[in-house]
């Protein structure tokens, strides 16, 4: 018998997400440890099953109907799998078909740990992006290494949604902007379906990474033509209460303005004032009212958004950029495994026309690194246009390394 078992509402920014991975799966957080040694799949499944029982979110499965649906903890950890990843060059999804595997909310598991046998060893961290953020998925790849190194798991117990945990903080709410941006890469071409992703991987310390991905990305928008230019950072909840210990979904975000004059200092000072004053806390009028629509409904809806996107070349926000910050590499070895690398794959969200994940890692000795994961729309990637957006980035970016 299961005592004081986990259950934490579903939230409508939640069934969104579910409402998209039914649509265009996998939307999935995906996070990539690169190293050497061995891959001892015994010892990795005792620590996922130590670590997930102290942070019961990454078991849960969904029960319930539609907005009065719940996250119940199953009590099965996470599964570990072995992958033949000799084929995978670890820079795009070519040659990792397990890339698109699916996680099932209702039936489980909603968190896998991948172990990829090829060169380099590669292992991954997988959850189901409806039902734990980035920094949850983060939360719990950490205490899985405590478990390795025969230390406690700092464990998790939260149960607060993502709404709860705003209108704690601000009663307001944030702008809804129109269709009116533009792409970095222009309008959609052909019918193809679809999300695709590159890796760029550079050398030093990039001081300002994130305004300076925003302010180049912006300049690739502005190549294709005049428009609006916005981006969204998503903001980590858990910023404003220390306390609160969670893998659940605790992520909403600030948008800003990128104009042609905006510098990287400004862009700094605004995203920081916006973050001080709680913006990233404010919800939607009507929010909370997604939890209730029919199903059907919102796939009907969100389709035909996404069609008008691409057709009118218009949408929403021009590019998410998450900033995963400094992670550091030499707590997560154990088992024979020794992590020299690190980079995440963002969610692939096919109505988005530009989403990257940052983060750094690395010491005085070997040096340090930055890695930037940009998925876009394969209808959006056509004729090249990606691969030269991507070789353009790398070339500014590297102009702007500490140092040089």
């Amino acid at each position: 018998m299961i005592r004081n078992r986990y259950k934490r509402r579903l939230s409508a920014n939640e069934r969104t997400l579910l409402l998209v991975d039914a649509l265009y799966p996998p939307i999935v957080n995906q996070f990539v440890l690169e190293g050497e040694g061995v891959l001892d799949k015994a010892r990795w499944q005792e620590a996922a099953s130590i670590a997930a029982a102290a942070n019961p979110g990454m078991r849960v499965v969904l029960k319930g109907f539609s907005g009065l649906s719940t996250w119940v903890d199953s009590g099965k950890a996470p599964p570990v799998r072995e992958i033949n990843g000799s084929s995978w060059d670890g820079l795009s999804p070519e040659g990792a078909p397990f890339l698109y595997d699916r996680l099932d909310a209702y039936q489980g598991p909603t968190v896998e740990i991948l172990l990829i046998h090829g060169d380099p060893l590669r292992v991954m961290f997988r959850s189901l992006h409806a039902s734990v953020d980035g920094r949850g998925q983060l939360y719990f790849l950490k205490d899985v290494f405590r478990v390795l190194n025969g230390k406690a798991p700092a464990g998790s117990d939260s149960t607060l949604t993502d709404y709860q945990f705003a209108k704690r903080f601000n009663k307001g709410f944030r702008v809804r902007f129109p269709d009116e941006h533009i792409a970095p890469t222009g309008k959609a071409c052909g019918n193809e379906s679809g999300v695709i992703w590159r890796r760029i991987r550079l050398e030093g310390k990039y001081p300002n990474i994130l305004q300076q991905v925003c302010i180049l990305t912006a300049r690739e928008a502005r190549r294709q033509g005049e428009g609006i230019v916005r981006f969204g950072i998503p903001v980590d909840m858990r910023l404003h209460d220390r306390k609160i210990k969670s893998t659940g979904n605790l992520v909403f975000g600030v948008t800003v303005e990128v104009s042609p004059e905006t510098t990287v200092s400004a862009l700094e000072k605004d995203i920081l004032k916006k973050i001080q004053e709680k913006e990233d806390l404010k919800i939607f009028r009507g929010e909370e009212l997604y939890r209730y629509l029919p199903l059907s409904l919102m796939k009907w809806g969100y389709k035909r958004v996404m069609e008008k996107r691409h057709q009118t070349g218009r949408y929403n926000i021009t590019a998410y950029f998450s900033n995963i910050g400094y992670v550091q590499l030499a707590p997560l070895q154990g088992a024979g495994f020794k992590t020299n690398r690190f980079f995440p794959i963002p969610p692939y969200v096919e109505a988005l026309p530009f989403f990257g994940s940052l983060t750094s890692y690395g010491d005085p000795e070997k040096g340090y690194f930055q890695e930037l994961v940009i998925t876009l729309p394969r209808k959006l990637a056509t004729d090249g246009r990606f691969d030269g957006i991507v070789k353009r980035l790398k070339e500014e970016l590297e102009n702007f390394r500490e140092g040089t």
